[in-house]
Formats: C-alpha cells, structure tokens, sequence
C-alpha cells in the first residue's frame, strides 16, 4: 500500500515539474521576444524561439499587407532553400489563417512544403490578423506534436506580433527603416 501511494506520488510529482518547466519555458519565449527595440532582432528571436521550443527547422514569417489582400513573406530560415512568395489571403492554408486568425497544426510532423506546411500560427494583435508564422520542417529529433506546442504557438502569435509593432513604432520614431509596414 504504502509503495503504491509513494508511486503514486512520484507519478504527480514528475508531471508537475514537466509542467513548471513548460510554464518556465513560455515565460522565457515571451521575455526574449520583448527584449529588444530592433525589427531585424524580434524577428531573428521568433526564428530562434520556432528552433528551440517547437522544434521548426524552417518556416515563414508572412505580414498582410496594408491592401489586407495579401501576405507578405518577410523572414525566413536563411539555411533552407526556401522561396516563399506572396500569399493571396483568400487562397491556400497560409491564407485561410490569415483571414481567420485561427491557428491551424496538421496532424503529420513531416511531408511540410512552403504552399502547405506542417503548422500555421496567425499572428493577431487586439482581435486582429496582422500576418502569419508557418512551420514547413520539423528538426529530425521531433516525432510529433506535443501539447505544449499548441501553447507556444499561441503565445508566439500573440507577442510575436505586439514585439514586432512595437518595434516598428519605435523603429520609425527613431528614423530608422521598419519591416513592416
């Protein structure tokens, strides 16, 4: 009996540290996004943060553009040999989340291509689509989705996003050369 309770509790122990890890793991995603005032440095973090918590070995940063017909791609993984083009928002997967601001993760964790990818995270800020992260490979080492991916992709989609205007903002106050429009 008194093993079994001690299973028991070791069993909830381990998943309430797996837990506190992941909580920890968020908090520092958000906190990395919201260090710098630099366009170019929010977006290599994103790229940094899709590497290291989801496991992305390429992906696409789209913007909607301000005509809200289109996306445009305007970061990707520099080691692949992607060629991302401009997305119209009312055709394929990259589209439909931009239109929809509702996130969209297949069930496959391989087989990911730039026109349809693995995973697809709207970026929103206040209510409001702004553009879209697409995960199109996964690193070798992940098998498959994990609950907490769900969780990073919402918190990347909503502090992506506000870190990026807000370094836009001051991007523009300063004089110098904003990513996105």
């Amino acid at each position: 009996e008194l093993e079994r309770t001690s299973e028991k509790y070791e069993g909830r122990y381990l998943q309430m540290e797996k837990e506190l890890n992941d909580l920890a793991s968020l908090y520092v995603a958000s906190f990395q996004l919201h260090g710098t005032l630099s366009p170019r440095h929010v977006l290599e973090h994103i790229g940094d943060l899709l590497d290291q918590f989801v496991g992305a070995k390429s992906s696409v940063l789209y913007i909607i553009q301000p005509d809200r017909r289109s996306a445009e791609p305007v970061a990707w993984s520099k080691y692949e040999n992607l060629d991302p083009k401009t997305v119209v928002l009312t055709e394929g997967p990259v589209g439909e989340v931009c239109l929809t601001g509702v996130l969209k993760i297949g069930p496959e964790t391989s087989g990911g291509t730039v026109d349809n990818p693995l995973a697809i995270a709207p970026l929103t800020a206040d209510g409001q689509t702004v553009g879209a992260i697409s995960v199109i490979e996964l690193l070798q080492q992940k098998q498959r989705w994990e609950p907490i991916d769900e969780e990073l992709f919402k918190l990347l989609g909503a502090h992506a996003c506000t870190a990026l205007i807000a370094s836009n903002l001051y991007d523009r106050e300063v004089g110098g050369d904003p990513l996105v429009a």
